[in-house]
């Protein structure tokens, strides 16, 4: 047995947290090892880095979990950027007889067996006695003039911080420990996960056995270990950010994100980054703008932590993201780290989608259900893969069979309805929309309850009853009927309803709304960042009702007015500059405009069609009119707006 392998055998050990792997039974104490998952490596700043450079790619932990979390498979050996040297295997679990952790691991060159126990010292602290029975003959035995070809070893694990552990090793001769191995060691994790600050162990107990909850979809218990992670401290940042986002409504999303910020400097920077990301998008105003870069920050800083890559993939497809390619990339690396990550199988599978790759998307969703036996939210995102490959009928069928198991679930009635207006039957949809039961509703849901109505009338060409539902939710609201996110419901309505009048041409009523809608913002909404960004739009708005009116110049000025206050070039600036070069038969700069703005929206493809059909480049108009009559996106308000518009382009 060579030097590197039998020094590389006094150090290996237990696993590591992975929050979103499937939990095994909560009294199975194996999961009190869970810090330890992972690769694990020496300090780089040990002196004998120095005398052994090749000792950097000793991995003297590699752990990670088996099926349902009831092992944990061990290995070391020498892991560089181009091979992997795997010098022995093992694995750990707990017998729930005896009450011990057990591990048992063998040395693959030099025949040697390692069996032993780990015993819990708390605060994360192990120590593992273990026996190695050598080969007979074996030179490397220490202390050869003893009898026998067994030495029993002890080794204790203490960690500094997050991401690393000294690692002190004892060998038991004459009924004395000695100490054995290198002086100070310290093994540091490899590429570390996003750190998890609190001062209470137990609470940092009741948010990891809440991550699994929370992964298996089971919300309501997430949110009792969260609570109760938070009544043992209650300076627990991470915890009252889990709650924050566990629950659809808006109104309680802002409050616990701002609880979560009172504790920010009490955290990791890996922990402050995925908090502001989110603040970002949800406390100041649904803005976002920093969102994508506090995300991109998180995955370089944390390459190897599943939540990183699946927050920069979510980023890179909503909240104005447009990089499913990127997104994919990211999601699968997620998966990779944790195959039981539940979420990014779901995102996973949209965004394959949203690169018209449904067989792929097919292929992860099946999985996503088997990770989800009992949930009907995978069933449900399967049906929708056949909607957006266009397969209606087929996807109405998915859908009726989620509602065999859930008769109220919300997401297939909706799904149904979102068919049946792709196939023209926007009536029917609409009475579809009647079977939801409004009292299950969560808050979320209840949004795209209305949202649904709005674009079945959109997508049928009926700007007044569009309006009309618009001014319901809102009267709604404003009347104190609906108690869920009010002042959401009255903002958006607002926005939307104001939009619709001047998407169709319809200046002064569009400017009384707008009008009504800054009123309400100024003597309602707190976020003074909010009110100033409303306030900006009268510009914006001003520059529309010009455009309609046929005032070129006047509308230009005020575009430029609008952008000034704003502070840059919005996408809704782009497209309405865009819409008056067109105006002024401009259609080159104006399709010049449009691909500076986002091309993969519906409203985007479609004026770049119509720029396009006016220079005579009538095959490249068409293949944008084809992405918009393929998009099948349900509840899509901007393709809801084109979708009937493109069919007669194309005629």
């Amino acid at each position: 047995m060579n030097l590197l392998t039998k020094i590389a055998l006094c150090f290996i050990i237990t696993g590591c947290f992975s929050p979103y792997t499937n939990a095994q039974n909560h009294k199975n104490k194996l999961e009190e090892l869970s810090y330890y998952i992972g690769i694990w490596q020496p300090s780089p700043d040990h002196p004998m880095l120095e005398k052994k450079p090749k000792m950097k790619d000793l991995k003297v932990i590699d752990f990670e979990w088996g099926t349902d979390r009831k092992v944990i498979y061990s290995k070391t050996g020498f892991y560089s950027a181009t091979k992997k040297k795997v010098m022995s295997e093992g694995l750990i679990t707990y017998n729930p007889t005896t009450d011990k952790i057990v591990w048992i691991e063998y040395q693959i060159d030099g025949s040697m067996l390692f069996e032993g126990e780990y015993q819990l010292l708390g605060d994360n602290k192990v120590r593992r006695e273990y026996k190695v029975y050598y080969p007979k003959g074996d030179s490397t035995i220490p202390f050869p003039e003893k009898d026998g070809w067994v030495r029993t070893f002890r080794e204790t694990f203490t960690p500094k911080s997050n991401n690393a552990i000294d690692w002190y090793t004892e060998l038991l001769i004459d009924g004395k420990w000695i100490k054995r191995g290198w002086d100070d060691f310290t093994a540091i994790r490899q590429s570390p996960k996003i750190p998890i600050t609190s001062h209470s162990t137990e609470a940092i107990r009741h948010y990891n056995q809440a991550r699994t909850f929370e992964n298996e979809l089971n919300l309501d218990q997430a949110e009792t270990l969260y609570q109760n992670a938070l009544q043992l401290d209650s300076t627990f940042a991470m915890a009252h950010f889990r709650l924050a986002m566990l629950r659809d409504n808006y109104d309680y999303r802002r409050e616990k994100l701002n609880d979560a910020l009172k504790y920010i400097d009490l955290i990791s920077e890996g922990e402050q980054l995925l908090i502001k990301g989110r603040v970002d998008f949800y406390s100041l105003g649904y803005d976002g703008s920093k969102e994508y870069g506090y995300f991109k920050e998180l995955v370089a800083l944390y390459p190897e932590d599943e939540e990183a890559n699946y927050l920069f993939g979510f980023v890179n497809v909503h909240h104005g993201g447009h990089n499913p390619k990127l997104a994919i990339k990211h999601f699968k690396k997620a998966i990779d780290i944790n195959s039981q990550y539940t979420a990014a199988y779901n995102e996973l599978t949209y965004a394959y989608m949203d690169v018209k790759d449904y067989e792929k998307a097919k292929d992860i969703a099946k999985v996503y259900i088997e990770l989800l036996p009992n949930s009907v939210n995978p069933l449900d995102t399967y049906a929708e893969i056949f909607m957006r490959n266009g397969e209606y009928q087929k996807s109405i069928e998915y859908y009726n069979n989620v509602l065999e198991i859930d008769t109220k679930f919300p997401w297939a009635i909706m799904g149904i309805a979102a068919n049946l207006n792709f196939l023209d039957k926007h009536k029917e949809a609409r009475q579809t929309l009647k079977d939801l039961d409004i009292s299950t509703l969560s808050d979320y849901e209840y949004r795209h309850r209305w949202r649904s109505e709005i674009v079945s009338y959109l997508d049928e060409g009926d700007y007044k009853n569009a309006t009309k539902t618009l001014e319901a939710q809102k009267q709604e609201s404003l009347s104190g009927k609906n108690k869920r996110e009010p002042i959401f419901h009255i903002y958006y309505a607002f926005l939307r309803k104001t939009r619709l009048y001047f998407e169709n041409s319809q200046s002064d009523e569009g400017w009384n709304e707008y009008q009504q809608w800054n009123t309400y913002v100024q003597n309602t909404i707190k976020n003074e960042k909010t009110k100033k960004r409303i306030l900006d739009l009268g510009l914006y708005y001003e520059s529309y009702s010009a455009f309609i009116d046929g005032d070129f110049n006047r509308a230009m000025s005020k575009l430029e007015a609008f952008n000034l206050a704003h502070g840059e070039d919005t996408e809704a600036a782009k497209l309405l500059r865009a819409k008056l070069l067109f105006a002024k038969a401009s259609y080159d700069m104006a399709v010049q405009q449009l691909l500076e703005c986002d091309t993969n929206d519906p409203l985007t493809q479609y004026w770049l069609a119509r720029a396009l059909i006016e220079q005579n480049k009538k095959a490249e108009a068409t293949l944008y009119l084809n992405k918009i009559l393929t998009l099948n996106d349900r509840n899509n308000i901007n393709l809801a707006i084109v979708r009937k518009k493109a069919k007669a382009l194309l005629q």
